[in-house]
């Protein structure tokens, strides 16, 4: 509710516009139109038809296997309108085989797979090797939230989300860590967090990887925040956006950007987080109370 009032003051019929953020594909092509990074988007698979968006060709689903050009040979699938990483795969194809996550896999399968959802295919990004030593297994992403305050966007709190156990996906839903990062530093906080069959662990070092994460350096940290930052006045109807961010070996990529960001993660990392939540959602300087407050169903102000 609050959240939804920022957005009508911005906007009476924000609705309108929710759909720029919610749908992956057009999200990515808008973010993409205006000059900011995103991964390449080589097709959208609708109705068991391949539609090439640069081209404007439109091919049967078998030609992930035939097309000559091999430009789905290693890739990311993702539904167009699900969250939490739900429905993402990789998909590579290697000498004529089809593979799903590293699985081999039977074309004839394919159909169903993608007769869920309208999915979006992207080249896959390889990320920094910094970011990379945290977890291989999947792009550990940067989930910055930025908000419309007194008429400016400004960087209000900012996570890493890092994968576990092999997973393809960074998401807490899927087992991955969230770590608070330091925005004026550029550096991860002390601890992590993940919530496991509904318990909730910390971490002040990477259960796979033995990083320590107080004070691990971030790279292009800063460079991320700014974009983000400039790119959020592009969505003007928007009071507050869930960035992720993927770190490449040449700068910050947006993968993602999400209005249903979820304070919860950010409660756990933030000094203060109820104190810079109500400031940032009702305008107004509040005395500062405990280290963490708590966010649950109807108590958010």
């Amino acid at each position: 509710k609050v959240i939804n009032r920022k957005k009508r003051e911005l906007c009476p019929n924000f609705e309108s516009y929710d759909i720029i953020i919610h749908d992956k594909f057009i999200a990515s092509q808008y973010i993409e139109s205006l000059g900011f990074p995103v991964p390449k988007t080589i097709a959208l698979i609708n109705n068991n038809s391949i539609l090439l968006p640069k081209s404007g060709k439109e091919l049967p689903l078998d030609c992930l296997l035939t097309e000559k050009k091999r430009i789905f040979r290693d890739c990311i699938c993702k539904p167009v309108a699900d969250e939490k990483g739900h429905g993402v795969f990789h998909l590579k194809i290697k000498r004529g085989s089809l593979f799903l996550n590293n699985n081999r896999f039977e074309f004839r399968q394919l159909p169903n797979l993608f007769s869920s959802s309208k999915y979006i295919i992207q080249e896959r990004v390889i990320q920094h090797k910094n970011m990379a030593a945290l977890n291989p297994h999947c792009v550990n992403t940067i989930r910055l939230v930025t908000c419309i305050h007194k008429g400016d966007v400004v960087p209000f709190s900012a996570v890493v989300r890092i994968g576990r156990k092999g997973n393809i996906t960074d998401n807490w839903d899927t087992g991955g860590i969230f770590v608070g990062v330091d925005i004026e530093k550029g550096c991860l906080k002390k601890d992590g967090f993940t919530m496991e069959i509904n318990v909730g662990k910390r971490y002040e070092i990477h259960p796979e990887t033995a990083i320590k994460f107080h004070g691990y350096k971030i790279p292009f940290c800063n460079q991320a925040i700014n974009l983000a930052v400039k790119l959020h006045k592009y969505f003007y109807c928007t009071h507050s956006i869930g960035w992720d961010i993927a770190i490449t070996p040449k700068g910050p990529v947006f993968i993602e950007c999400n209005q249903g960001w979820s304070p919860y993660t950010h409660l756990l990392v933030e000094d203060n987080f109820m104190d810079k939540f109500r400031e940032m959602f009702s305008g107004k300087q509040v005395a500062s109370q405990s280290h963490h407050g708590t966010v649950a169903g109807n108590e958010i102000p």
